[in-house]
């Protein structure tokens, strides 16, 4: 009876940081992207240092609401290899089970460019971050500028192209990752789980699990592009590489 009771009480409790949590993400979210659009207007910030200048702004936020996040009791974050990311050349390829999934890795690793989808240009709350940190548009992103990119830094992609549907597993899209291949010198896998789901496509905020959720961000190893096309051509390997990252991201 005590235990119900106390279970109850922690649903109720995380409903309310919940709901919460939005607001404060959409409020003060909504004050940066407008700072930050002016900030993106003045020319000379345009350049690569103003970017990271933004990037730094960006991540310090989301960091501070991540830890408002696990303080509040709505879920555990814990990460572990983070030290492997950020390195030029490297693309990062996660998958996407949770709406937070971004929020919470880029708030820890700030020097890395960021894949995003089209659709978030017209979001008030994003489309100042997104300007001024130069992150890359999925729809017009090439070859090209993602090499330049990566000679500078590293790139966060995620090839499912959104998030992950409650139960359903891992489905990566091959141009994704024929494009990483194309582009890439390393390529780093990062398992991104949680347990019990939340967030997920589809899923309401306001259904809170029964339990405190446990987020793991768990990077593997990195994948060398250059010995992993050794004597074949790229579109056998992105077929082959994106059954493998499926099975390696579909594991229990």
């Amino acid at each position: 009876m005590v235990a119900l009771v106390i279970q109850k009480v922690s649903i109720c409790w995380r409903f309310i940081a919940t709901g919460l949590g939005y607001l404060i993400f959409g409020f003060f979210g909504l004050i940066m992207s407008l700072f930050l659009l002016i900030f993106y207007s003045v020319k000379f910030n345009r350049s690569h240092n103003g970017q990271i200048f933004a990037r730094k702004i960006v991540a310090f936020s989301w960091k501070l609401f991540s830890y408002y996040i696990v303080f509040s009791g709505v879920c555990k974050i814990n990460y572990q290899g983070l030290e492997k990311l950020g390195r030029r050349g490297q693309i990062i390829l996660c998958n996407h089970p949770s709406l937070l999934d971004v929020v919470f890795l880029f708030s820890r690793i700030s020097n890395t460019n960021i894949v995003v989808k089209k659709e978030l240009l017209k979001n008030p709350v994003m489309i100042g971050q997104v300007k001024a940190c130069g992150f890359l548009v999925n729809e017009d992103i090439s070859v090209e500028s993602a090499v330049e990119s990566l000679n500078k830094e590293a790139i966060l992609l995620f090839p499912e192209g959104t998030r992950t549907r409650l139960n359903e597993k891992n489905k990566f899209n091959r141009a994704a990752i024929s494009f990483a291949l194309h582009t890439a010198k390393i390529i780093t896998p990062v398992k991104i789980k949680m347990q019990p789901a939340n967030w997920t496509k589809g899923q309401k905020w306001w259904k809170i699990p029964t339990v405190r959720p446990k987020y793991e961000f768990i990077v593997g190893q990195d994948i060398i592009v250059a010995d992993y096309l050794a004597n074949t051509q790229i579109p056998i390997a992105a077929r082959k590489l994106t059954t493998e990252l499926e099975n390696y991201f579909n594991q229990k």
